[in-house]
């Protein structure tokens, strides 16, 4: 499995086990999350946003990322 999927597969995992409809997972969130399950993901990033990757992955990676205007953006399993 190579890096670019090993966070994909991260990111599934917490859209899965933290999402909730009454309380969704906000991307500003997902890193102190993410470090504890793949500690080198701001490496495996590189230029990219956490934001970019998840919306360019989100299709194949079981997960959508939303953006409300007011709330911000949440990321959903």
């Amino acid at each position: 499995m190579n890096d670019d999927a090993k966070l994909v597969e991260s990111l599934k995992t917490i859209a899965s086990e933290y999402w909730r409809p009454d309380s969704p997972i906000y991307l500003s969130n997902v890193p102190r999350i993410l470090v504890k399950l793949l500690p080198n993901f701001r490496e495996i990033l590189g230029e990219r946003t956490l934001k970019n990757f998840a919306k360019a992955t989100e299709a194949g990676g079981a997960y959508c990322v939303i953006e409300h205007p007011r709330q911000g953006i949440s990321i959903f399993s």
